[in-house]
């Protein structure tokens, strides 16, 4: 875990509570946004989206606050699930 995730628990992914709901960067662009520019290909990818993820910073500390992570909890479970299968499936395989 980096970037302030290294409290984040799996409950906190399920309950929408892990500050992921959307995808801050972890350093501000020069244009001054705060978020990812992710690409389609990004998104078909999962270990783009998993190296996206692990260098994302949360919007708010785990547990404090609930938002729906709509954008990120699939991908987020999706690498759980490659992680701990022993075979490294994903978990369209799975």
């Amino acid at each position: 875990a980096q970037n302030g995730k290294e409290g984040i628990r799996i409950c906190d992914v399920l309950r929408h509570e892990a500050g992921l709901a959307a995808l801050a960067s972890e350093t501000e662009p020069e244009d001054g946004s705060k978020d990812y520019n992710i690409t389609l290909q990004d998104i078909q990818n999962l270990d783009a989206m998993a190296k996206i993820i692990a260098k994302a910073r949360p919007y708010w500390k785990d547990g404090i606050r609930r938002s729906y992570h709509s954008m990120t909890r699939g991908f987020i479970l999706a690498e759980i699930v490659r992680r701990t299968d022993p075979s490294g499936r994903s978990l369209q395989v799975f």
